[in-house]
């Protein structure tokens, strides 16, 4: 009832017998379940699990770019696949990405990207177990050109093979970090509803309990140049410390409005040099444009 990692191992509990419904394996199965259900506390589960990815976070230096990453642990590994469907299932969301879109927990279009890179990152760590002949999360220097090659990087030299590996790593954990917010966003949104009412910044942001939050879903399709504005807006507002769900979503989905020319747009220069120049929390807010691919 008190060790999360015993409560996650439960969680994820199957039958391995092919019973029939009326038969005692599939009935003791079936009360176990329904016993499990009844005594985990979904929000204590959430908390708890939040709390090891944190941890987990720290461990790895809190970032997806490491020079060589672990495929499961790392921020943008598969571990953040996994807690987010251990935390949905906890909560009685759903426990597939189709399951989680159907619920309203992500778009399906998200669910499309979370089974892309998850095939991506899996097929890496597969990979990585068969070379090492051994089970190896790590993606070692040593390995990288050998599973480069085995995944049908074939260029001119070693370094380019691997280069082009890390590459395909390093997008695909950029969208798990960028996907894991957005749904554990959702999921505690569900688990904790929120009571308070969004505070007017501007017409086109709120600070919603803490979160900046969009005006509309489509603000950055209309006018991209508030994709910038957004981190100009939470660098200059004292009490909001991140981005809501929402906002975050849509500047996931508004990736293709930041080409050459938007990086051209003297309206996007200029408010970017302003950031610049205020310099209050500079570093949180340049991280966070490269997180959500603002920088890249």
């Amino acid at each position: 009832e008190k060790d999360i990692t015993v409560q996650t191992a439960l969680l994820e509990s199957r039958s391995i017998t092919p019973s029939k419904a009326t038969s005692p394996q599939a009935k003791l199965y079936k009360a176990f379940k329904a016993s499990f259900a009844a005594a985990l506390d979904p929000q204590a589960f959430a908390i708890a699990k939040t709390l090891e990815m944190a941890q987990r976070y720290n461990k790895f230096e809190n970032t997806p770019y490491a020079l060589e990453p672990n495929i499961k642990e790392s921020p943008g590994g598969l571990r953040d696949l996994h807690i987010i469907l251990w935390l949905a299932k906890a909560a009685g969301l759903g426990s597939t990405w189709d399951e989680l879109a159907t619920n309203g927990l992500a778009t399906p279009f998200e669910a499309k990207q979370l089974r892309r890179n998850e095939a991506v990152l899996a097929n890496i760590r597969t990979r990585l177990h068969m070379i090492a002949k051994r089970r190896e999360d790590r993606l070692v220097f040593d390995l990288q050109t050998q599973v480069a090659l085995s995944m049908g990087f074939e260029l001119e030299s070693s370094r380019k093979n691997s280069e082009a590996l890390m590459k395909r790593y390093y997008w695909a954990a950029k969208a798990v970090v960028q996907l894991n917010q957005i749904l554990l966003l959702n999921i505690d949104a569900k688990l904790n509803p929120s009571q308070a009412k969004p505070i007017q910044l501007t017409k086109d942001f709120l600070d919603h309990n803490g979160l900046l939050d969009i005006a509309t879903d489509d603000l950055y399709e209309r006018n991209p140049q508030a994709i910038l504005q957004t981190f100009q807006v939470f660098q200059s507002t004292a009490g909001v410390n991140g981005l809501s769900a929402r906002t975050l979503r849509a500047l996931y989905n508004a990736r293709g409005k930041m080409n050459a020319a938007f990086r051209r747009d003297s309206v996007n220069r200029a408010t970017f040099l302003a950031i610049i120049q205020r310099g209050d929390g500079l570093t949180h807010v340049m991280r966070l444009l490269n997180q959500t691919s603002v920088l890249g």
